[in-house]
């Protein structure tokens, strides 16, 4: 049996919490720049409804696109 956890499984409260918070504040950065979600999820080569679950904290979507955002926006340096 894997201890590991999956994405059916419920995630702990903070890490749900903080990832809603991660996607709003992309969300917020992409309004701020001006750009669509088409231009936004162009730029990070995702689809616009993959952008819309990263900027409401999906924890589905992958690293990679929430990094990718991060660098869109200059903050990569959060990821480390």
């Amino acid at each position: 049996m894997s201890t590991e956890l999956s994405i059916a499984s419920p995630l702990p409260a903070a890490v749900e919490r903080n990832l809603r918070q991660l996607g709003e504040h992309l969300r917020i950065a992409r309004k701020r720049r001006k750009q669509s979600l088409a231009a936004f999820a162009e730029r990070m080569q995702v689809s616009i409804p993959t952008l819309r679950k990263l900027e409401a904290g999906d924890p589905a979507v992958s690293m990679a696109s929430y990094a990718t955002a991060l660098w869109l926006i200059g903050r990569v340096q959060y990821l480390g």
